[in-house]
């Protein structure tokens, strides 16, 4: 269902907390789903997260800051600009 979705276009932004859940969550999409996530915007709380994404070809990372609250507003400045 989350790759459906991702194909429609309903997955406009992904969230990921650490380094080791970001390589659970590669793992877990495939191939297909690995080319969605690579063209997502994916939003890391800290620049060593950032390095896995770009390591596995994540083209669109921005780094927020700790807490929920860094992490929404970095996805407002994000989307206000595009």
């Amino acid at each position: 269902p989350l790759l459906a979705r991702w194909q429609r276009g309903g997955i406009e932004a992904v969230c990921i907390s650490s380094a080791e859940g970001l390589e659970n969550f590669d793992a877990m999409l495939g191939p297909t789903g690995r080319g969605y996530l690579a063209a997502t915007p994916v939003f890391v709380p800290h620049p060593r997260i950032a390095e896995a994404g770009r390591d596995i070809g994540i083209r669109r990372i921005v780094v927020t800051g700790r807490g929920d609250e860094k992490t929404v507003e970095g996805m407002k400045r994000f989307f206000a600009t595009v």
